[in-house]
C-alpha cells in the first residue's frame, strides 16, 4: 500500500510534544490531504484530515474503517496492520 502521505510512526522514544510537531509541519504542506499517525504495538491510528480542518478521527478497533476519499481507499484497521504481530498471516495465506 502506498498512500503518499507522510505517517510518522510512534516510537517509545517519540514523545507526544515531538509527534505534535510533525503533525503540525505535516498539515502545513499544501498537497498533503492528510497527516496518519500510526502505533506500532497497538490497533491505534491518528488520522488529521484537511477536509474536516484537521480534526483527528481516533481508531482503535481491528475493525474500525480507514477511509481516504481523495485516493480511493478504505480499509479497516486490522488490514493496514496485515503481517504484524497485531494481524499475523494465517498458515496458507
Amino acid at each position: 500500500m502506498n498512500l503518499n502521505t507522510p505517517a510518522p510512526p510512534r516510537s517509545p522514544s517519540n514523545r507526544r510534544q515531538e509527534i505534535d510537531l510533525k503533525l503540525r509541519r505535516y498539515r502545513e504542506a499544501p498537497d498533503n490531504p492528510y497527516a496518519v499517525v500510526i502505533e506500532p504495538r497497538d490497533f491505534r491510528l491518528e488520522i488529521h484530515a484537511r477536509r474536516v480542518e484537521w480534526r483527528p478521527a481516533i481508531l482503535t478497533k481491528a475493525d474500525d474503517l480507514i477511509e481516504m476519499p481523495e485516493f480511493g481507499f478504505s480499509c479497516c484497521v486490522a488490514e493496514l496492520y496485515f503481517g504484524t504481530p497485531l494481524n499475523p498471516p494465517r498458515a496458507g495465506s
